[in-house]
């Protein structure tokens, strides 16, 4: 009798066009569905409800004897939880803000059979913001959710339809206990994946587990940390009405001077700004910008960031992803662990530097940034074949006594900041740079964000990843440490009271740990030859951390020893980007090596 090629049956059955169109559908209609963190939680949960709605509808087709479906709303008990993370995104108590709310499991119970062990999947429904719509094109899935973490949870669905089809058809019979699982508030903290973890009765149904996250296919037994961090400045006084900063109480149609300034950076010759007055102050009292003051202290913690990069040598992370995101500031930005792309702020005075001499200033700001994170305007990107950022800066005369300066950069995930270019830690730069010649002039102009309320204060939300050579609660005293001490720094070379800014830092978002499994466990074996077969990995190839903190760590923390690996489909470049993106050949042979894997970790008789 000719032996089945199991492998064979399953990439024909991911290549089956009838196949590849049902799940993009399905990927698409779920993607449709607006599931980023929203205050308003009645349309968050209906939300939530639709797409598990799709789902149900999906996994009650596959008909697998001893197959059911389960809603599991999320326990308040979590909260006293260390893991567990406050929903920001809306007010109130736990119980209010998870009442009717919770995961999807898929439960399959079969026969124990040795060798074979239970195992569990791992994929989450909602997304960061703003949403955007899906659209197909080719071969390719775009859309908020395509690559993190939809298309993982179409993985999944595919993955039980291929076992669905292989046993109606008699060629395997499968064994142990699988568990999909589907969640929800992984982006805000990983709420529903802890809640499944704490679970007693439902950790008895697996012994290892995969988490479906956008890793571009690869293995990864451990993840990086991250945590958070949120600095809210204030100022501490109330300066008199004469001894404020000029600004503008209004805004004019603005003038058609404007200069581009694109990469590379050219090298300027020395220039003056010739001035008489100092800086506006009251009774000797510089008046503080919240800013400025903002500018120093970030470039301070992307420079703490690169001190804890330095010391984080760990075999499974020799790569060091240790990044410092800068996600928000004020107006700007989405989400802590998004790469903001632009930033804009104002000089506004009677002092101001001529067109040549600001370009001058911000040139040489842009050169020293550049310098330390190279210059993506010289970078092709392959997905769209343009350039990665177009051009570094804008510079618009609004009137006579005010410029506007627009700082360009390429968004995308925390993990992906090689990659791409951050726009406020380019503005930090550009800021320092004009305040530092602001000083050495004495020029009377101010620098403030577009539409700056001072009295209203200012925030700054970022993120930091590190690895599990250092304990989290180091990462957060020294991040605020850093923050702290460049804003003190910003008060001193202005003459100014050390407390005339207030600023609380605060880490009461994500705040996850750094994980690291057993890289030559059994299964972990068992994947990466799965991997090897399916031509996703070479045999012997570096095996690596995850450079991103997803769900993993919530399960390889509460059960020590369990093979926890992170893979899947989607690149982490397009995760959380306005140009996210699945590609539909990454998404199928996700399916085939899950399939495979799976048939092999529960063992099968053929």
């Amino acid at each position: 009798m000719t032996p089945i090629d199991i492998p064979g049956e399953v990439r024909a059955i991911c290549d089956r066009q009838s196949f590849q169109r049902g799940l993009v559908d399905f990927l698409v209609r779920i993607c449709d569905i607006d599931t980023s963190p929203a205050q308003e939680l009645a349309s968050l949960r209906q939300a939530e409800r639709r797409v598990f709605r799709i789902l149900s509808d999906a996994l009650e087709q596959l008909e697998l004897p001893g197959g059911s479906i389960a809603m599991r709303e999320i326990s308040p008990a979590i909260r006293s939880h260390p893991a567990y993370s406050r929903p920001y995104y809306a007010p109130g108590p736990a119980e209010d803000v998870y009442r009717a709310r919770g995961n999807l499991l898929y439960l399959l119970d079969r026969e124990p059979a040795a060798p074979g062990r239970g195992l569990a999947l791992n994929a989450h429904i909602d997304t960061v913001a703003p949403f955007f719509p899906p659209a197909v094109s080719g071969d390719v899935v775009s859309g908020r959710g395509a690559a993190d973490d939809k298309g993982n949870v179409a993985v999944i669905l595919g993955t039980l339809q291929v076992l669905a089809e292989l046993e109606r058809r008699r060629l395997v019979t499968l064994k142990n206990n699988i568990t999909a699982m589907f969640v929800i508030d992984e982006e805000t903290g990983g709420n529903g994946s802890l809640d499944l973890a704490l679970d007693r009765l439902l950790k008895e149904r697996y012994e290892s587990m995969l988490v479906l996250e956008c890793t571009g296919n690869q293995l990864h037994p451990a993840n990086r940390g991250a945590v958070f961090i949120r600095c809210e400045g204030r100022l501490s006084g109330e300066p008199s009405q004469d001894s404020r900063v000029l600004r503008t109480e209004t805004r004019k149609e603005e003038t058609s001077s404007s200069v581009m300034l694109s990469g590379p950076v050219a090298q300027p010759a020395p220039r003056r700004v010739a001035s008489e007055a100092s800086h506006p102050r009251s009774g000797g009292e510089t008046v503080p910008s919240l800013a400025e003051a903002f500018a120093f202290a970030i470039l301070e913690l992307l420079d703490e960031g690169e001190a804890i990069r330095g010391e984080s040598d760990h075999p499974l992370f020799p790569h060091r992803p240790v990044q410092t995101c800068t996600g928000i500031l004020g107006p700007f930005g989405a989400h802590p662990s998004a790469i903001c792309g632009e930033v804009s702020f104002d000089l506004a005075g009677p002092e101001l530097p001529d067109e040549v001499t600001l370009q001058d200033w911000i040139e040489s700001g842009i050169r020293r940034y550049v310098a330390r994170y190279g210059d993506k305007t010289q970078v092709i990107d392959p997905a769209t074949g343009t350039r990665k950022v177009e051009r570094h800066c804008d510079l618009e005369r609004h009137r006579d006594d005010e410029w506007r300066v627009t700082v360009h950069g390429a968004s995308g995930h925390l993990g992906s900041l090689p990659q791409n270019d951050a726009a406020i830690a380019k503005w930090a730069y550009i800021v320092r740079e004009i305040v530092l010649a602001r000083r050495h002039l004495e020029a009377a102009f101010s620098l403030e964000l577009p539409e700056d309320d001072s009295q209203a204060g200012l925030i700054f939300e970022g993120a930091q990843g590190f690895l599990p050579t250092h304990p989290m609660e180091e990462i957060k005293a020294r991040t605020r440490s850093a923050f702290l001490r460049g804003m003190g720094a910003y008060l001193v070379g202005e003459g100014l009271r050390e407390d005339a800014i207030a600023c609380d830092v605060t880490f009461d978002k994500l705040h996850n740990e750094a994980y690291a499994c057993d890289p030559d466990s059994p299964t972990m074996r068992r994947a990466l030859n799965t991997a090897a077969e399916i031509g996703v990995a070479q045999p012997g190839g570096p095996l690596r951390g995850w450079e991103v903190s997803c769900d993993a760590r919530l399960f390889a923390g509460e059960y020590p020893g369990m093979p926890v690996i992170t893979t899947g489909a989607g690149s982490l470049e397009h995760a959380h980007s306005d140009r996210e993106r699945v590609h539909l050949p990454d998404l199928f042979q996700a399916i085939c090596f899950t399939s495979l894997f799976l048939l092999i970790e529960t063992g099968v008789t053929t």
